[in-house]
């Protein structure tokens, strides 16, 4: 009897195609939180959860979407691990970023955000963008298209090399309200993201802050003992110095 290849509609580009084992969070995120035993450990509302030997992933995507989405990853982890040259200016704890490739590192983020909503897996139960939202950056990500930098921005604070406990866990994803804003927060390679998510005007002085079209953007170096401390810094955002210009 022929066996034919299950075929099933790949959540991007929406066409009947074999899926993709596609990870949530790509896999050269979980490399640096491996321990000996080549697993990583996982922090959650509920504590710290049994240790996984793998990242997470779903079967999602086609070949072709899963070949996309690994071009924005490339850049990422050579920017992120190493490999990408990086020009920048610290002052202090804040670190400026200059010429960073906008088109490829804002649709990283994207993905992530975009794939962590339609996950079914409890890690990411907290992300839930709503069909609106969902579709909206579906549509920028199916498309090659960044959006402007006011599309869905993401904060990123650098967690600092005293804090040993955070370069080796991955924190599970939730969701808050900043200023009357949904923000998602997200706790992986040493960074914390914080995504937002809104149909209202969002504060000016993000632009200081977030990747710009222009390829600039700032991080903030922090020991966060307390994670909530990310939601404190962000609602005194207004108060920022301008970091880019």
């Amino acid at each position: 009897m022929i066996q034919f290849k299950k075929k099933t509609t790949c959540k991007l580009c929406d066409r009947k195609k074999k899926l993709q084992k596609s990870h949530i969070i790509p896999e050269f995120v979980y490399r640096s939180l491996y321990d000996e035993k080549h697993k990583f450990h996982v922090l959650s509302k509920s504590g710290k959860l049994p240790p996984k030997q793998k990242g997470i992933y779903e079967k999602l995507l086609c070949v072709e979407c899963e070949q996309q989405l690994s071009v924005y990853e490339k850049y990422a982890r050579e920017m992120l691990i190493g490999g990408e040259q990086i020009s920048y200016r610290q002052h202090g704890k804040l670190i400026c970023l200059f010429g960073l490739d906008y088109h490829k590192f804002k649709l990283f983020m994207l993905s992530i955000l975009w794939r962590s909503s339609i996950s079914e897996d409890k890690f990411f139960s907290h992300v839930q963008l709503g069909k609106y939202h969902e579709n909206k950056i579906k549509q920028l990500i199916k498309n090659d298209n960044p959006g402007d930098s006011f599309d869905y921005p993401c904060v990123i604070f650098g967690l600092s090399d005293e804090e040993k406990t955070h370069s080796s866990v991955i924190v599970q994803p939730i969701r808050s309200r900043i200023q009357g804003h949904i923000v998602y927060r997200f706790v992986f390679s040493r960074f914390v993201w914080v995504y937002y998510v809104s149909s209202h005007q969002l504060p000016p002085s993000l632009s200081d802050v977030v990747i710009g079209e222009n390829g600039n953007m700032s991080i903030t170096l922090k020991s966060f003992n307390n994670l909530a401390e990310v939601e404190q810094i962000l609602g005194r955002l207004e108060k920022f110095p301008s970091l880019i210009n």
